[in-house]
C-alpha cells in the first residue's frame, strides 16, 4: 500500500517542480569506468570540495559493504548545478542484518538558497530503496551541516534523533556512538552529537543572512546544538526507515505541498483585492474631484 501512495504521490506532482532538470542513475558498480560514478565525484568536488582528490573520495564514501548509490545530477541548461546521492551500506545493527544509509548533497553558489531544485527527491531516494528492500531495516545517518536541512527534517519526518524537546533512546544512542567511534572523527565537548568532518560545505552570503536571521525554533536549536557547522562540524542525526515513518513522512510532504500551495492561492488573492482597492479609491476620487469642480 505504501508503495502505491508513494507511486501516486509522484503521479499527482506532490514532488516539487523545478526549472533545474536531472538525471538519476542507480550506481553499482563503484570505479573509475564507471562514468556515473565519475560525475558523482566531479560534481561533489565542484561544488563541495574543489580540493578534493579521488583517493580521498574514495576514503569518505566506499567500503566492501557498500551495496549502491542512488544519485541525481542538476543541470540547468546544459551547465552542471549540484546533485543529491544516497549511499547505501550492509551492517549488523543491534545484532540484526540491516542497511545504514548517507546521503550528500550540493549546490553550486549561484544556485543556493533560491529554491530551485526538488529538495525532497533525497528522501524519496530512502523511502524507495526502503520498500524495495523491506525485510530488512534501513537506518539512515546524516552529519547535518545545513540549519535549514534539519529544520526541513523536523516537519517532514515524524521520528528522527536527536531533535528538539525528544529525548534520544539508549539503543539510538548506541548506534550514534557506534557510527562516530567507526568513523573516527572528533566531537564536541560540550555538544557529543556535534562531530567534525572532513569537508566544510560552501554557503553564500544570500543564504547565511537568512540562516542567522531565521526565528525558526528548529533552526536556533541546531545553532546551539552544532555552533561550529562553519568549521567542518555537523549535527548527527539518525532516522529509522520504517513503515510508520514512511506513511508519516508521505503525509507531511503531501500536506506541506497542499499548505504552500494555498499560502500562494491566499498571496495572489490578497495582492488582487489590493490592487482592486486601489482601483476603487482611484476611481471614487477621481468622481469626487469632478463633483466638486
Amino acid at each position: 500500500m505504501l508503495r502505491r501512495a508513494f507511486t501516486h504521490a509522484i503521479k499527482m506532482g506532490f514532488m516539487k517542480k523545478s526549472i533545474l532538470t536531472s538525471h538519476r542513475a542507480l550506481i553499482k558498480n563503484f570505479g573509475k569506468e564507471n562514468e556515473d560514478f565519475l560525475q558523482l565525484f566531479g560534481i561533489y568536488k565542484e561544488t563541495i570540495d574543489p580540493a578534493l582528490d579521488y583517493e580521498t573520495f574514495l576514503q569518505l564514501y566506499y567500503s566492501e559493504t557498500l551495496v549502491a548509490i542512488d544519485f541525481s545530477l542538476f543541470f540547468f541548461g546544459n551547465k552542471r548545478a549540484g546533485f543529491s546521492a544516497a549511499f547505501f551500506y550492509s551492517a549488523i545493527v543491534n545484532g540484526k542484518p540491516s542497511f545504514i544509509g548517507r546521503s550528500a548533497t550540493g549546490l553550486n553558489e549561484d544556485f543556493q538558497g533560491q529554491g530551485l531544485h526538488n529538495k525532497f527527491e533525497l528522501y524519496f531516494k530512502f523511502i524507495r530503496f526502503a520498500l524495495s528492500h523491506p525485510r530488512k531495516p534501513l537506518w539512515v545517518t546524516v552529519f547535518v551541516v545545513n540549519p535549514f536541512v534539519f529544520s526541513e527534517l523536523c516537519r517532514l519526518v515524524p521520528v528522527f534523533f536527536p531533535r528538539v524537546k525528544k529525548h534520544t533512546p539508549v539503543t539510538v544512542q548506541k548506534i550514534m556512538d557506534e557510527i562516530i567511534d567507526r568513523s573516527g572523527h572528533s566531537r564536541d565537548e560540550k555538544c557529543p552529537y556535534s562531530v567534525k568532518v572532513p569537508i566544510q560545505v560552501k554557503f553564500n552570503e544570500k543564504l547565511l543572512t537568512r540562516i542567522f536571521g531565521s526565528d525558526d525554533p528548529n533552526v536556533e536549536w541546531y545553532l546551539k546544538q552544532n555552533s561550529g557547522f562553519l568549521d567542518k562540524y555537523g549535527l548527527l542525526v539518525v532516522i529509522s526507515v520504517s513503515f510508520s515513518n514512511i506513511g508519516g513522512t508521505l503525509f507531511n510532504f503531501t500536506m506541506l505541498n497542499y499548505s504552500k500551495k494555498l499560502n500562494r492561492l491566499y498571496k495572489s488573492f490578497k495582492s488582487n483585492a489590493n490592487v482592486t482597492k486601489q482601483k476603487i479609491i482611484i476611481l471614487v476620487e477621481t468622481m469626487v474631484k469632478k463633483w466638486v469642480l
